[in-house]
């Protein structure tokens, strides 16, 4: 992930990621630059959504601010979270069974759904889609999203949890069963990016007239 920042400001990331907090003048001490440099960093860091800062004001003087990373700066370093999550669900298949399996994904899907849902509430169709792949973008799975006449279409060109959607397909399941509850028509999975396809497509029917 660092080839694609430059060196300076992955090192300033890095900086950052150890000691939580900083200012431009520490930064640039730390790392025996000017402080306009720094700034001029962090400034392009702070476009790209990886660093804020929050302005801590002192009894004398100009008030201080200090650097931190976001939770987007803090996604570019490696992370385990997905082996973590195929060894627990590993666990629960093997101790409890199947049925406890499905019983966790549907649990962890009625979570999402409730949180879904308050931002999807009392729009009408084509805004409720547009929200979701919005959603759905912020989650890692890089959709796309069009309408006709007929209705609509959502393509999620990465999955964000593909090497568990490969062992548990139930997960694949519960995203076809998030969106028909969410957006309360008929949802068709077009392609299936588990079984071979280049991505995963849903068609959305636009709703009766009622």
């Amino acid at each position: 992930m660092s080839k694609r920042i430059q060196n300076t400001r992955w090192t300033i990331l890095e900086l950052l990621k150890k000691r939580g907090t900083l200012s431009v003048s520490q930064i640039a001490e730390e790392l025996n630059l000017h402080s306009m440099s720094i700034r001029q960093h962090l400034i392009a860091l702070e476009n790209e959504g990886y660093v804020d800062y929050q302005q801590v004001r002192i009894p004398k003087g100009r008030p201080h601010y200090l650097y931190a990373l976001t939770e987007n700066g803090s996604a570019l370093f490696p992370n385990n979270y997905e082996q973590f999550t195929l060894t627990l669900l590993d666990g629960v298949l093997q101790l409890e069974g199947e049925a406890k399996l499905t019983q966790l994904l549907q649990a962890q899907m009625e979570s999402v759904l409730e949180g879904y849902q308050q931002k999807l509430a009392g729009q009408e169709l084509g805004e409720q889609v547009k929200i979701l792949a919005e959603l759905l973008n912020q989650a890692g799975y890089m959709v796309e999203w069009d309408g006709d006449a007929e209705g609509f279409i959502i393509r999620e060109h990465h999955c964000a949890i593909g090497a568990i959607a490969d062992k548990y397909p139930q997960v694949c399941a519960q995203e076809l069963n998030l969106m028909r509850t969410l957006l309360d028509t008929e949802v068709e999975r077009l392609d299936h990016k588990a079984k071979g396809d280049c991505h995963c497509s849903y068609r959305i029917a636009r709703r009766p007239e009622r």
